[in-house]
């Protein structure tokens, strides 16, 4: 059984980041860059909104792509592959204990978050069948 999540985390992530971004930089430009030209208004909104984007990937690092379930076998595949790269990670499903909460799952292998599976990211048959396997793995 293989699942394909969908990337809403770095989406809701990246709205909110274009919006207070926006927000901080037209605050700049109407006090205290009132006398900048467009080139140095330009320059603090890279800046500024530089740090925010690497942020949102360090927040996302968690976030699956592809869930896959063979047998007794288990592959993550996450969404950050461009900044905080992650390798994929095959493991048996007795190495692997989750924890639920809330609306996610968090995926554990030795004792160390690997993987965050959020049910808003999978349909619901999909959420429903990933719970009964895990069920038993409980941490």
């Amino acid at each position: 059984m293989t699942i394909k999540c969908k990337a809403v985390h770095i989406n809701k992530l990246v709205i909110r980041m274009a919006i207070i971004g926006g927000i901080i930089i037209l605050l700049l430009i109407l006090t205290l860059l009132k006398d900048w030209d467009s080139m140095n208004i330009f320059t603090a909104s890279v800046a500024i909104l530089a740090p925010m984007l690497v942020y949102v990937f360090y927040l996302n690092r968690f976030e699956l792509v592809f869930l896959g379930i063979e047998n007794d076998q288990v592959h993550l595949s996450f969404v950050n592959n461009s900044i905080f790269k992650r390798k994929d990670i095959k493991a048996t499903i007795n190495e692997i204990s989750v924890e639920q909460n809330d609306s996610k799952l968090l995926i554990f292998q030795d004792k160390k978050l690997q993987a965050i599976l959020r049910k808003e990211a999978v349909d619901s048959s999909d959420w429903n069948r990933v719970i009964q396997i895990f069920a038993k793995r409980s941490i």
